[in-house]
């Protein structure tokens, strides 16, 4: 009887090969897990939809476009997208009630979680008919200013309604038009539910600015705004391809959201989740911000920043690149990068996280050479390409980079 030999390298081999096997499986269910918790379903959807409409029937909630939502059914459920970070977000078709005599897409949002989810919650003195007694009233007052004044600088005069302001409705014309007593009750419960989002108050507050989605209304805790996707221009499909200036007009226009929130807040905006799926183009063909979660006012930003550090990346928060204080193990609080530069390093330039081409691939001959010298001076200030750029986009180079854009050569 022959006796096999022991042949180590086989066993090595074999060994090798059952140990990729179980990595594989284990990051194929990982992948899998991440996805189960982050998909959507048409099932989902519509008991969210069903409760929402539910509890307006129930006078539990308010909102301007409720009754097109749940009576007329003037919005229409579409489709759903993937969920992240707990946000609901629902494609809608709205018939004649978002623009008068036209049929357009909508985005019904909410980050709301009414059961699941802790938040600040309203809690008011009531008269025994249901009714918000005057000093609850009051107390509604000062929180909703504080809030909105706390989170986003935002003011009212003595003139203005506070609730009528940050809602989509008159408020005083709603409690008044009511069929049902504790209508100020139901509706100032649904404005807070609102002002829990950051993204809703950021948009409700900033409505005048060009790259702001517009609101068209809100049904509780969900609100309505437009809808502005990638498009062709933004995000490319494998064969689809667009012209040079109208890539070089959307380059413009997001340097132009990169200034305005330089400069056009009481403090530095910092945009800290800078990809193309967070843009979008409107109806109007102007770029939007499609995800106002990721934006944080300075001192905010300073806020993120901190923490003790053994280095530069522990001080990090997503896009914002801080500095780690070595010496003492403390980030400094102060972001290094900006966002031009990336807005040019994740967008602009070809790079792996683009896939095939960054926005401004395939630019005129005439302006090719120059053009590209000034992106690798955007997208790395410190010429360290390759590296994690922790130094901001000069106004020198913003400026040659606009100049350069405004060349028209097609």
């Amino acid at each position: 009887m022959k006796i096999p030999r022991w042949q180590p390298r086989r066993f090595l081999k074999l060994t090798c090969l059952f140990l990729t096997l179980c990595v594989i499986v284990l990051i194929i269910n990982t992948l899998k897990t991440v996805w189960e918790d982050n998909k959507c379903s048409v099932k989902e959807s519509y008991t969210l939809l069903d409760d929402v409409c539910q509890r307006y029937r129930d006078h539990s909630v308010a909102g301007n476009l409720c009754n097109d939502l749940c009576e007329m059914q003037s919005i229409r459920f579409v489709k759903c997208t993937n969920y992240r970070r707990g946000k609901k977000v629902l494609i809608m078709e709205c018939d004649g009630a978002c623009e008068a005599g036209e049929t357009i897409k909508i985005v019904m949002k909410t980050k709301h979680r009414v059961e699941e989810e802790e938040y600040d919650r309203l809690v008011l003195p009531l008269n025994e008919d249901g009714t918000v007694s005057k000093d609850g009233i009051k107390m509604a007052k000062i929180l909703m200013i504080n809030k909105a004044f706390g989170d986003m600088h935002f003011t009212v005069t003595s003139k203005q309604n506070i609730f009528s302001e940050l809602w989509s409705m008159d408020y005083d014309q709603f409690v008044k038009s009511a069929t049902f007593k504790n209508a100020d009750h139901v509706a100032l419960l649904s404005i807070w539910s609102l002002l829990q989002q950051d993204e809703y108050l950021f948009m409700k507050i900033y409505q005048n600015l060009p790259y702001i989605p517009y609101l068209y209304g809100t049904c509780g805790e969900f609100y309505f705004m437009e809808y502005a996707p990638p498009g062709d221009i933004l995000s490319p499909g494998f064969f689809a391809k667009s012209s040079w200036s109208k890539r070089a007009d959307a380059a413009l226009k997001l340097m132009d959201i990169a200034q305005s929130l330089d400069n056009d807040f009481y403090q530095a905006m910092h945009f800290c989740d800078i990809k193309v799926d967070n843009f979008g183009v409107g109806m109007d063909l102007k770029v939007k911000i499609l995800d106002s979660d990721s934006l944080f006012f300075d001192e905010k930003m300073s806020l993120n920043l901190r923490g003790s550090c053994t280095d530069h990346f522990a001080c990090d928060f997503f896009d914002c690149r801080g500095w780690c204080a070595v010496q003492n193990k403390t980030c400094n609080g102060r972001r290094f990068n900006n966002n031009l530069q990336n807005i040019c390093e994740d967008i602009f330039i070809d790079r792996p996280p683009n896939f095939f081409r960054g926005l401004l691939h395939d630019a005129p001959p005439a302006i090719a050479g120059e053009l590209a010298s000034v992106l690798q001076d955007c997208a790395y200030p410190n010429h360290n390409m390759g590296e994690v750029v922790r130094a901001p986009t000069s106004t020198e180079i913003m400026e040659k980079l606009y100049k350069l854009l405004q060349t028209r050569t097609d």
